[in-house]
C-alpha cells in the first residue's frame, strides 16, 4: 500500500478540520480530591485529546462553574469539607448544565437514586480503570 500524506487542498479544508476537532474536543472539569490520581487522570486524558480541567476539591469546582462552562463534569463525590453532593446541589439551584458523572467507592442504591435527582446522568464505580473511564466519557460525549 502507498504512503498517506494529508493536504489541504482548498482555503476552506482546514476550516472544516478545525471545527471537527472542535466538536470532538468536549472539556472536562474533574474533581477529585485524591491529587496522584486527579493527575493521573489529567494527564491520560490530555494524552487522549480531552480539554480538562482539574479541581482538588468542591470549592475550587464551583468557584470554576461560576466562571467557566464545561460540557462534562467529573465528580468525585467523598470529599473534605465541600462534597460532591455540595457542588450538585450548586449546579442545580443556578441551573448550570453539563453532562455529570459521579464517581465513587460508595455503591448504596440510596446514594445512588439522590444523584439521580440532583441530575447525575452516569456513574463511575471506584476504583476504575482507564477503559471504563473512556466508556463513560464517550457516552457523555453522545448525550
Amino acid at each position: 500500500m502507498g504512503e498517506m500524506s494529508w493536504r489541504f487542498e482548498s482555503d476552506h479544508t482546514p476550516d472544516a478540520f478545525f471545527v471537527i476537532c472542535l466538536l470532538m474536543a468536549n472539556s472536562i472539569l474533574y474533581v477529585d480530591d485524591e491529587a496522584p490520581l486527579r493527575e493521573l487522570v489529567h494527564t491520560y486524558l490530555s494524552l487522549e485529546g480531552w480539554d480538562i480541567t482539574t479541581a482538588g476539591g468542591g470549592d475550587e469546582a464551583i468557584d470554576l462553574l461560576s466562571r467557566q462552562k464545561f460540557d462534562i463534569l467529573l465528580l468525585d463525590l467523598h470529599m473534605p469539607n465541600t462534597d460532591g453532593f455540595d457542588v450538585l446541589r450548586f449546579m442545580r439551584e443556578r441551573k448550570i448544565q453539563a453532562s455529570t458523572i459521579i464517581m465513587s467507592g460508595d455503591e448504596r442504591p440510596f446514594l445512588r437514586d439522590l444523584c439521580s435527582r440532583l441530575g447525575v446522568n452516569d456513574h463511575l464505580p471506584k476504583p476504575f480503570d482507564f477503559e471504563d473511564l473512556l466508556l463513560v466519557l464517550n457516552r457523555a460525549r453522545a448525550a
